[in-house]
């Protein structure tokens, strides 16, 4: 670790550390940043660095596989996308009870770095919650092209190109990333929530021609969310049988959830 000592004019002698991205040397005040053995002046060298590391690990390359087109799905639902400058950032944050689920993406991408705990307050309220990033380019690039944006959830996509026989696996990650299944008044309710109305509309036409059926229906519950219902029995039940077709990646607490609803 490379360490110089300066004079300052009240406090005497004050420690500075080598940036290992950038080699700027920077004040030890600064170790906010540290968030491994390494040492870096901001979050940008940072993430440059991990950026670095993580290059030959590329994911998300043909989307012919069960794992690709599921968390392909989850991230269209619940990830998050960053530019800086030349460089793309693709995140998933995840409440702390889905955090066994978030470490399932983690070993996916091959990342070292555990997810960050994270405590937001909203309503005078505490909410843990664990995240992490993917660094990779062409993976973020690959994503991008099938869909992911800054501001997916206002300007909406149609559901990306992929085969028909995996289509099930991306509805799969949509509905744990964004879904979730009630009993209301009575009648079980499977519902997708959306900032906007085009992806489910693209969804609840497809299901509409799976299911050869009319029972599913798309209303606007505000200013900011729209919401693809399905709450015929029969129709939530074959969703149920469709979108859990030989799976092997999914959010256990929300499949618990619907076994225990339709088994009462």
């Amino acid at each position: 670790m490379f360490i110089s000592k300066s004079k300052t004019s009240n406090r005497g002698y004050s420690c500075k550390l080598k940036c290992d991205q950038c080699s700027i040397i920077f004040p030890l005040s600064y170790s906010k940043y540290k968030r491994t053995k390494m040492n870096f002046c901001s979050n940008r060298c940072q993430g440059d660095w991990i950026m670095d590391q993580d290059k030959h690990h590329s994911v998300f390359n043909n989307f012919n596989t069960e794992e690709e087109v599921y968390w392909l799905g989850f991230l269209l639902a619940d990830g998050w996308l960053s530019k800086q400058e030349n460089s793309y950032r693709i995140g998933l944050a995840l409440a702390e009870k889905d955090k066994n689920h978030l470490r399932k993406f983690a070993k996916f991408i091959g990342q070292k770095i555990r997810p960050t705990k994270k405590i937001d307050k909203v309503r005078s309220k505490v909410y843990f919650g664990n995240r992490i990033t993917l660094y990779n380019q062409d993976s973020c690039r690959r994503l991008m092209d099938k869909g992911m944006r800054p501001n997916k959830s206002l300007e909406g996509t149609l559901l990306p190109k992929i085969a028909s026989h995996l289509l099930h696996h991306l509805i799969r990650g949509i509905f744990d990333g964004d879904g979730c299944v009630r009993v209301q008044r009575g009648r079980l309710c499977i519902e997708i929530a959306d900032g906007n109305s085009i992806t489910l509309t693209d969804i609840q036409k497809r299901l509409k021609k799976i299911f050869d059926t009319k029972s599913i229906y798309i209303y606007q519950r505000n200013i900011h969310i729209f919401i693809l219902s399905i709450c015929k029995k029969s129709v939530a039940k074959a969703f149920y049988e469709y979108i859990y077709q030989d799976a092997t990646l999914f959010l256990s607490r929300k499949k618990y959830i619907f076994d225990s609803i339709l088994k009462s």
